[in-house]
């Protein structure tokens, strides 16, 4: 039962495959495919120390409080928790948008940083779509 439940994955419909139940004699457990894949926590390097009196030296120059842009301590809190964030998304998913998704985070630009992310999720939904066919990701969708 269980080979068949991850070949039945491995074909990509996924949505319909969020857990693994193994079937124990008096017991009924489940095994999420989230914990059966190995996940590696990228190493950022610390936050530079010229990024944020940049920001201040920025917003003087300009005439604009340094309110207006998110504090130095979201900034640290959210560049301490990215790597967390990022060790749920696969290696091979990791590309040119996350590493923007990185430099948007490191100066405070939050909004920006979703943006990418949302464009990295719709590059992903288009090449599942590719590789699917439409019927496929329609049906998987349905099912949720």
């Amino acid at each position: 039962m269980r080979i068949n439940l991850i070949r039945h994955c491995m074909r990509g419909y996924w949505a319909e495959c969020r857990y693994i139940a193994l079937a124990v004699p008096g017991i009924q457990t489940k095994e999420y495919i989230s914990d059966l894949i190995k996940k590696e926590e990228p190493v950022l390097p610390s936050l530079p120390t010229t990024i944020l009196p940049a920001i201040a030296e920025l917003t003087a120059s300009l005439g604009i409080p340094r309110e207006v842009l998110a504090s130095a301590e979201e900034i640290e809190y959210a560049w301490r928790d990215l790597p967390r964030e990022l060790r749920e998304i696969p290696p091979e998913l990791r590309g040119e948008l996350m590493a923007r998704i990185c430099v948007a985070v490191s100066t405070g630009l939050f909004d920006g940083a979703m943006n990418y992310a949302w464009n990295a999720a719709v590059l992903q939904l288009r090449q599942k779509i590719r590789n699917f066919g439409l019927p496929v990701v329609a049906r998987t969708a349905q099912n949720r």
